[in-house]
């Protein structure tokens, strides 16, 4: 490759870098809105109750039902969240120390937990039935 070549190839790259960040800088200023509304909907504010993330994600996804949005994923909603609140983290849970804005009822704790829960499972299930080690059709034959 002469250096011609080579100075084009930067360029080629430098110019797809440059439309790349012109089309995601969209989504991320209506990430921040949306996660901004959600705030300010439910008054959410630093406070006195250790909130797990999961509960604060169920509520969000929640909300989004009645704007008819698609929601945002867990890791692009909690990006911006933890702009305006502290993370703590106790073991392997993460939480937030916030007020009362959000249902912080028993009953708002089992249904959030059993969304995750749910999650945990489509994940776990592409691997179900198949025997570790082995392709599928080729299990080990038992005596």
């Amino acid at each position: 490759m002469s250096d011609k070549d080579i100075d084009e190839l930067f360029k080629l790259i430098e110019r797809e870098q440059e439309k790349k960040v012109v089309s995601e800088a969209p989504r991320k200023d209506r990430e921040n809105k949306d996660v901004l509304r959600f705030i300010r909907k439910f008054q959410i504010a630093p406070g006195e109750n250790r909130v797990p993330t999961y509960l604060i994600y169920y509520h969000y996804k929640e909300w989004q039902r009645t704007t008819w949005k698609k929601p945002w994923g867990k890791e692009e909603f909690f990006r911006t969240f933890k702009q305006h609140f502290e993370q703590k983290r106790s073991g392997n849970q993460r939480f937030y120390m916030i007020n009362d804005g959000l249902d912080l009822s028993e009953r708002a704790y089992e249904k959030a937990k059993k969304y995750e829960k749910g999650w945990q499972k489509r994940g776990k299930s592409k691997n179900k039935g198949k025997v570790p080690g082995t392709k599928q059709g080729n299990e080990p034959k038992l005596s």
